[in-house]
């Protein structure tokens, strides 16, 4: 029995005929599926990708403007005759002065002095 008669056994089967229009429904619907589930997966990723993007960029003009806030307090505090003067005594007592205070931007905990002769931290 060859392929004609194969479809001559279809095309007088009314089971035959139910049998392979199942078939071709079922691989419609895999594959109108498939797309949609890739495409959505596609969509998604690029949405997800966005998404993080924008917000890594937020975050870094955070840091950014946190960072020359630090700045622009340290070059401030740097100005002080009382840490040009080398007088250990009155560097703590500014030191103690500057973080007792409220113009320390936020997060700062600590004030230290480094000498740059000497290279440490006083």
């Amino acid at each position: 029995m060859g392929i004609t008669g194969q479809f001559e056994r279809v095309r007088g089967s009314y089971g035959a005929k139910l049998a392979v229009a199942l078939l071709v429904v079922v691989a419609v619907a895999v594959g109108v599926g498939a797309m949609v589930y890739q495409q959505t997966n596609d969509q998604l990723r690029d949405d997800v990708r966005t998404e993080l993007s924008a917000t890594a960029d937020a975050r870094a003009a955070q840091l950014d403007a946190y960072l020359d806030n630090v700045r622009g307090q340290t070059q401030l505090a740097s100005t002080r005759p009382a840490l040009a003067s080398g007088d250990r005594t009155e560097i703590a007592a500014l030191l103690d002065e500057l973080a007792a205070g409220d113009s320390l931007p936020d997060g700062v905990t600590a004030v230290h002095y480094y000498d740059a002769a000497e290279q440490r931290v006083v």
